[in-house]
């Protein structure tokens, strides 16, 4: 009995043995929960490493799994969906997969990040002048994230259109490497923030306008009209100009040469003969403007173009 129960365990001991030795020769393929892969095509060898190298050499695991995701996509293969592709290729290597339920496969790829386009955005804006003290932009539809292959990318941005002082703007990034091209359309708001004229009394429609009437103030731009330079010289308000009022572009005008209601030279032509007479003007008018003009004697009227200050030439 005892022999017997020695033979027994001596078996067990030798088959316990022979199986350990045949699962150490087994070549283990050990799979992570997140692979990435160099693609354009997903290989056996890309998932994993052997756990044994030497081992591993003798094995051909060059196996076409199927083309890897988009830059910024994922596939996933399950344990089972792997094992049902290796068999379809014929994979026969006596090989131990170790994976969990599945593994998601990434390609190697660029990530552009919306701060990346934003700054790129930024650089195209005009620079800030004495009157703009700071300027920024809303951003409206910058993706988060933009994925592209490997490698370095320029990212380069232009308006579509004019850059308005304030307002609406569009622009389009390109983002190049070597021969490939990506292009994106932002949108967004321009806001500023600058030193525009405040009106210091009322200023009655077609007055005089100095500086003296004004304050420079710092305040936000709301639709780019308002006035960020120096104010020109002999000019007049086109509207009553409120006290506190922002002054804008079109709230004033170059002094006319000539005014409505003024007396006025007017210099008649008859082809070689020209009468020098005086008029009344009925309008304003500015250099080369065609105005009518009263004969204050006859009461008649005609039209005359200006040709400087209270000067007209009527030819007949």
């Amino acid at each position: 009995m005892v022999r017997f129960v020695r033979a027994m365990l001596l078996v067990s001991i030798l088959t316990w043995g022979l199986a350990n030795v045949g699962a150490y020769n087994t070549p283990v393929l050990e799979i992570a929960d997140r692979v990435t892969v160099p693609g354009p095509k997903i290989y056996l060898s890309d998932l994993g490493s052997i756990q044994t190298p030497d081992q591993g050499e003798r094995l051909n695991l060059m196996v076409d799994l199927g083309p890897a995701p988009y830059p910024g996509q994922v596939r996933v293969f399950s344990r089972e969906y792997l094992g049902l592709i290796l068999k379809q290729k014929g994979f026969k290597e006596n090989l131990t997969l170790r994976m969990g339920k599945q593994v998601e496969i990434r390609v190697e790829s660029t990530c552009v990040t919306a701060a990346q386009v934003e700054a790129a955005i930024e650089k195209v804006l005009p620079r800030n002048g004495a009157f703009i003290i700071k300027r920024w932009i809303e951003f409206r539809n910058v993706p988060a994230e933009t994925w592209l292959s490997k490698g370095e990318w320029q990212i380069k941005a232009s308006p579509l259109g004019e850059i308005p002082q304030v307002g609406p703007v569009l622009f389009r990034v390109t983002l190049t490497k070597a021969n490939e091209l990506k292009t994106i359309n932002v949108s967004g708001k321009i806001r500023a923030l600058g030193r525009a004229y405040q009106s210091t009394r009322n200023i009655k429609r077609h007055s005089l306008i100095n500086e003296t009437d004004f304050k420079l103030v710092e305040t936000e731009l709301t639709n780019g009209q308002e006035v960020l330079e120096r104010l020109p010289q002999e000019i007049r308000s086109t509207k009553l100009i409120k006290e506190g009022e922002v002054l804008k572009k079109s709230d004033f005008q170059t002094l006319p040469l000539v005014i409505k209601g003024d007396f006025v030279n007017v210099i008649v032509k008859d082809g070689n003969i020209a009468v020098k007479i005086t008029g009344i003007a009925e309008k304003d008018g500015w250099l080369g403007d065609r105005i009518l003009i009263i004969n204050p004697n006859s009461k008649k009227k005609f039209q005359g173009r200006v040709l400087g200050r209270n000067m007209v030439e009527v030819t007949l």
